[in-house]
């Protein structure tokens, strides 16, 4: 099944430690540290991320794709992108304009009285495409490791060393993930009967 948050393993060899005692002991990173876990034998962290990928598509729709630096953590930990609280009114937008209608108003109510089911009520209708619009929107970061600040990944990544680890376990498969999801082939099969 399709599902926004997801959970992704990082090997971190000679940088683990450094990169371990930063999570674990600054405070940029507490957010972090609470959907991350640590494998001190395989030298690896495990964090929770998030993409949006509506299971629609087909020749009929548009992909409209809005593409993130990173995720942040409590956005990840609340839900879809951007539902945390300084950020939740960007879900008003979308469907207030006359492109993009969801057919249940109690979607748009939700996001405008933001309350304790609005994450899975939005998270439901992006997922399966349960908008009228030409546009389906797909959700997605180039790094899928969440920080509160995309400078943050600095902090964690640094020197030559941390540098080259971050291009090779989060800048280059990001990039070779949004290649495939470009080259995805649409099909007018993957739009479900009731919904035609």
């Amino acid at each position: 099944m399709n599902t926004i948050i997801r959970e992704q393993k990082i090997i971190l060899t000679g940088q683990y430690n450094s990169i371990k005692t930063r999570i674990k002991q600054l405070d940029d990173f507490i957010d972090l540290s609470r959907i991350c876990s640590f494998n001190d034998e395989r030298k690896s962290l495990t964090f929770k991320t998030e993409k949006i990928h509506t299971e629609i598509t087909g020749d009929k729709f548009t992909s409209l794709m809005f593409l993130f630096s990173n995720p942040h953590p409590l956005s990840v930990k609340a839900g879809p992108f951007l539902s945390e609280e300084r950020s939740r009114s960007f879900w008003q937008r979308p469907f207030e304009c006359k492109h993009i209608n969801p057919p249940k108003k109690k979607i748009k109510k939700a996001i405008k009285n933001w309350a304790g089911s609005t994450s899975e009520i939005l998270s439901d209708c992006l997922l399966r495409g349960e908008y009228d619009s030409k546009f389906k929107l797909f959700f997605d970061c180039l790094e899928s490791l969440p920080t509160n600040q995309y400078d943050d990944l600095k902090k964690l990544f640094q020197s030559k060393r941390g540098r080259t680890l971050r291009q090779s376990v989060l800048q280059s498969p990001g990039l070779q993930n949004l290649i495939e999801i470009s080259q995805k082939p649409l099909r007018d099969s993957d739009w479900p009967k009731s919904c035609s």
